[in-house]
């Protein structure tokens, strides 16, 4: 029975275990470590919660992208700066920043599908343009 059941969670996770693997392999670091580091300045900007380093956290995220177009953590963090700028400091209408938000999360995923960041932002904006599914969807994958 032992057997059984071994031999049944096996044939059950293995390919799961392999795709998991796979999406791990082809995740990809920043080409460049300014990049990387431009990024980490930008959540801790982002971290401290106040208007002007929301700014400081849009102009790192935006260095971060200049050197290396296809780092999806820059797209995602830019997102998420514009998104709080306009939710918690009013500096922008969030009808705007939602618009400019909404392709740079699409771009982090495009770049990187396994991005819980940036499917947590889609998720956000879906969810207050009224896209609850979307918004369900999106949350969903940024939790796997």
């Amino acid at each position: 029975m032992q057997d059984e059941i071994t031999q049944a969670v096996t044939i059950a996770i293995v390919p799961a275990i392999a795709d998991a693997e796979r999406l791990r392999a082809i995740r990809k670091p920043p080409a460049d470590l300014d990049a990387w580091g431009a990024y980490q300045y930008g959540l801790w900007h982002l971290g401290k919660f106040s208007i002007k380093d929301a700014a400081l956290a849009e102009r790192y995220f935006k260095r971060a992208i200049e050197l290396d177009e296809t780092f999806a953590g820059g797209y995602s963090g830019l997102a998420w700066a514009q998104l709080n700028a306009a939710n918690s400091f009013n500096a922008q209408p969030l009808s705007i920043m939602q618009a400019l938000a909404e392709p740079l999360a699409y771009r982090a995923i495009s770049l990187d599908t396994a991005n819980a960041d940036a499917h947590a932002c889609l998720a956000t904006v879906l969810h207050n343009r009224g896209d609850r599914q979307g918004a369900l969807t999106q949350v969903q994958r940024a939790l796997a």
